[in-house]
């Protein structure tokens, strides 16, 4: 994730950072920014659901993002 994405995410209420994965454990960390901090808040597992309350409507299996 380039840098300026970042910052334009660290912005805003959450950062997603998929560049936090394992090769062999698929996850995403999702990371809140509280005061002048990213914190991290919750981990997604392949099984798991992306769902963003911004986007009514919008889901994604976390498996989607790690398919070859």
């Amino acid at each position: 994730m380039s840098t300026e994405l970042r910052r334009t995410l660290a912005n805003r209420d959450a950062l997603v950072d998929p560049t936090n994965q394992y090769w062999r454990v698929n996850t995403l960390e999702i990371y809140r920014h509280q005061d002048i901090e990213l914190r991290h808040v919750h981990t997604l597992l392949a099984e798991d659901t992306l769902t963003l309350p911004l986007l009514a409507g919008f889901s994604c299996p976390i498996k989607r993002f790690f398919e070859l």
